[in-house]
């Protein structure tokens, strides 16, 4: 809000500068940005591999780690890039748990 304090507003200027130091712990995934949210275990998605990835991935900007989650496997898109499938491999230790909510 235009009215909130200077100390909020200048913390909210750190925003990209903080969010390295949080980590998501995925839940059930409905809570998490695949690109834009620290969940995976190399750090942020569009940091690591760009934003054309993004846009290779056939996904949405707003595509959530629920997305590509089916309860029992991760199911990226089929036109997976060469991005896609090195983001997958180092992902492998990664369950998420439908009946728990993300942590940070």
């Amino acid at each position: 809000p235009q009215n909130c304090s200077w100390n909020w507003r200048k913390l909210l200027r750190l925003g990209d500068s903080v969010r390295l130091f949080f980590f998501q712990q995925i839940g059930d995934g409905r809570g998490t940005s695949i690109w834009y949210d620290n969940w995976h275990p190399l750090g942020l998605v569009v940091v690591n591999w760009g934003r054309h990835t993004i846009d290779k991935s056939g996904l949405p900007k707003t595509a959530l780690v629920c997305n590509i989650w089916n309860g029992s496997n991760w199911c990226w898109p089929n036109n997976s890039s060469h991005e896609l499938l090195e983001i997958q491999i180092s992902m492998s230790n990664i369950v998420p748990n439908r009946n728990l909510g993300d942590m940070i």
